[in-house]
């Protein structure tokens, strides 16, 4: 980062100061040929009228000069370089260690996808396009889909995203023309200025390299977010989420009420640190009472109640896959286990708790080292639910691919749910779990993954926060 500033700020500093220096050595070169015309008498009449103006009759002349050399010269030397930055900025490739971004071996390849033919038919609404990319693109991608963009004013930052085009199977050449019929019709009005012989186009494919749900390019081309970052504003929100809902992905605070979006909305939000494990004592041991009847949730009391924005809980009903409820004081109707996973955004959940989906697959506990347990644990200052070394029954080798997390409750200074995870096995990354959280009577439903291979990582914390229910966009 300071290395880029640094890069950042000496670009600008010779941009400010180069113009000056073009006027010092036009004024130092205009005072030699003064000093050379005096010397040989040229031009003695003209010098003569000069040195008889007034004072500031020679500055204004000097002045006129130098303006028109410095005008003359610098708004080439812009244009140029304004160009060169808009197509450095865009580069096609996503960020190393991304969730669909390319390796860094490849990276810096600039032959990735290329134009090889244009053609535009400005009568028929028609552009024709040949489209060639390497070999192994879209080994890195989720699909073979290439998004086209297109301006008609360079200086402007956004492209009109136009739609998406598939690269037949097969084969990493094609050519294809596009219509009127073939784009979004929010972007035909973009579509037919681009036909009037002032149109750019740029195609990208289907990286992601954050995993906020919005492909690189048009992260870079549309909403202007970052798109090595999954949360451009800062506020805890998803920026595929803050499109999803209409909140503004570049603004912490859309409707500017003092809330953020996320703390108004709710949602899941990711620590970008890896965590450890909080270490405690044990308040109550609830893996025997989860075996002696595993169709079943366990109820129990908290030591201390756990207050979450406007709402407080006073009681947990546990799971054995993975599911941990929050509930509030009277509370006393058993919960079923649901060992077969659904996604969150889709399920419902007993209304009166706040549902957290930790792990939810089919979980097994196993007395085989490393021996497994569900837990209740404190020390001192937080309360947590400890998933330790479970099984996934539905892996190939459930005794090979084991998954261990902490249900952290809220308090005073930590309004909300967290999530610490352990994971051990290939299988253990997300790709057969739900994750999650449910609250206010299912009017928040929020969900992180659903089957989603690598989505979960050892040493990750999510934060589950039901939000206050207001509207962030009024």
């Amino acid at each position: 980062m300071i290395n880029e500033f640094t890069a950042h700020f000496a670009q600008k500093a010779v941009a400010v100061i180069t113009p000056w220096l073009v006027v010092a050595v036009v004024v130092l070169l205009i005072l030699w040929l003064v000093l050379l015309c005096r010397q040989t008498r040229l031009f003695a009449k003209p010098f003569s009228q000069f040195i008889r103006l007034p004072p500031f009759g020679k500055l204004v002349v000097i002045a006129a000069v130098c303006l028109c050399t410095l005008f003359g010269g610098s708004k080439e030397g812009g244009n140029c370089g304004g160009e060169s930055g808009a197509s450095g900025d865009r580069a096609l490739s996503g960020e190393s260690g991304g969730l669909r971004g390319l390796p860094p071996e490849l990276a810096a390849e600039s032959n990735l996808l290329s134009i090889t033919a244009f053609e535009i038919d400005p009568i028929g609404g028609a552009v024709g396009f040949g489209i060639a990319c390497a070999s192994n693109l879209f080994d890195y991608t989720a699909s073979r889909d290439l998004y086209l963009f297109s301006s008609t004013n360079l200086t402007e930052s956004r492209w009109t995203p136009l739609g998406a085009f598939p690269m037949p199977e097969g084969t990493n050449a094609c050519a294809f023309t596009v219509t009127t019929n073939d784009v979004d019709s929010a972007a035909l009005p973009f579509f037919l200025d681009s036909l009037d012989g002032i149109g750019f186009y740029r195609f990208g494919a289907d990286f992601d390299s954050d995993g906020d749900g919005l492909i690189d390019i048009y992260e870079a081309l549309w909403t202007l977010t970052d798109p090595g970052n999954p949360d451009s504003d800062g506020d805890w929100m998803p920026d595929g989420d803050e499109l999803a809902l209409g909140t503004d992905p570049l603004s912490a605070d859309t409707d500017g009420d003092g809330l953020s979006d996320y703390v108004e909305t709710g949602g899941i939000a990711i620590d970008s640190h890896l965590q450890t494990f909080f270490e405690g004592s044990v308040l109550t041991n609830l893996t025997a009472a989860i075996l002696a009847d595993t169709n079943r949730c366990v109820d129990v009391d908290l030591p201390d109640p756990a207050p979450l924005l406007d709402e407080t809980f006073t009681r947990l009903s546990i799971d054995v896959n993975g599911l941990v409820y929050l509930r509030k004081p009277g509370a006393v109707s058993p919960i079923s286990a649901r060992p077969y996973c659904s996604n969150v955004a889709n399920s419902s959940f007993p209304t009166g708790t706040f549902a957290v989906a930790a792990y939810w697959t089919r979980l097994s506990l196993s007395t085989n080292a490393p021996a497994s347990s569900i837990e209740l644990k404190s020390d001192g200052s937080f309360i947590w639910v400890e998933y330790s070394n479970m099984r996934l029954a539905d892996s190939p080798s459930p005794e090979e691919n084991l998954v261990s997390f902490q249900v952290v409750m809220p308090n005073d200074d930590f309004p909300y749910v967290s999530l610490l995870y352990r994971t051990d096995g290939t299988y253990s990354d997300g790709r057969l779990a739900s994750v999650g959280a449910c609250g206010r009577n299912g009017a928040y439903r929020k969900s992180f993954c659903y089957r989603e291979q690598g989505r979960i990582a050892d040493g990750m914390m999510l934060y589950a926060d039901p939000g206050y229910g207001t509207g962030p966009l009024s």
